[in-house]
């Protein structure tokens, strides 16, 4: 089953597969065994297309105690986990030594895929964090050429993992989309009714700090 999600690059199958060995009890009893199955999964579910399963099974796999004691793997889960940028130079420097001599990351195939998933990571990170780049900007933050940019922006759009315009003229991202009329007055109106609930408890715990003080006196 491995080898034949390995043919139609089913990452996240893979790691599930991988995952199942893991849970077997003749694997757990071997401590070799047991890790380089641990190690697959780290592989494969960092190299999967994001989505709300794949991103389900990376922080579950980060909560794992068993992760811990490999720390290599455990920093490169927790590089995906966190809403930070992983520029892919660094990602070379620290990981490359040791990825790219496993049979997984040995694969040019594979290595291209890592990189695009730290790409398309930061994009996400990006996106979170800004509502407007120059796209000049997102170039050298993705440490891509534009065009590459602009072809990684188009392909998160169609997936629909992002929102995003770019104005080629003004050489601008947009990561928010116009609101409407009414979503804004929605916004308002729970602005207001959060407004007057803080007002409400304000004047009653106002008059129940009178009340006492009235009580003291007398």
């Amino acid at each position: 089953m491995i080898q034949q999600a390995l043919r139609q690059s089913a990452y996240l199958d893979v790691a599930k597969y991988y995952e199942k060995v893991w849970d077997t009890p003749s694997i757990k009893e071997d401590e070799s065994k047991s890790r380089a199955a641990l190690e697959h999964i780290v592989y494969y579910v960092v190299l999967a297309s994001h989505d709300n399963e794949q991103s389900d099974m990376l922080h579950h796999l980060f909560a794992n105690p068993a992760l811990e004691k490999l720390e290599l793997h455990f920093n490169l889960v927790k590089s995906f986990v966190t809403r930070e940028l992983m520029r892919w130079p660094g990602i070379e420097a620290i990981y490359g030594p040791f990825l790219r001599t496993t049979p997984v990351f040995s694969v040019a195939k594979q290595w291209e895929d890592l990189h695009t998933r730290v790409i398309e990571h930061n994009i996400r990170v990006v996106a979170q964090y800004y509502t407007r780049i120059t796209l000049s900007r997102l170039t050298t933050l993705l440490d891509l050429t534009p065009q590459q940019t602009e072809e990684t922006l188009a392909r998160l759009v169609v997936s629909k993992t992002i929102w995003a315009r770019i104005d080629r003229p003004a050489g601008i991202v947009n990561f928010r989309s116009k609101r409407s009329t009414e979503d804004v007055m929605n916004d308002w109106s729970s602005d207001m009714q959060r407004l007057l609930g803080l007002v409400e408890k304000t004047w009653m715990g106002m008059n129940a700090a009178l009340a006492a003080q009235s009580r003291v006196k007398a």
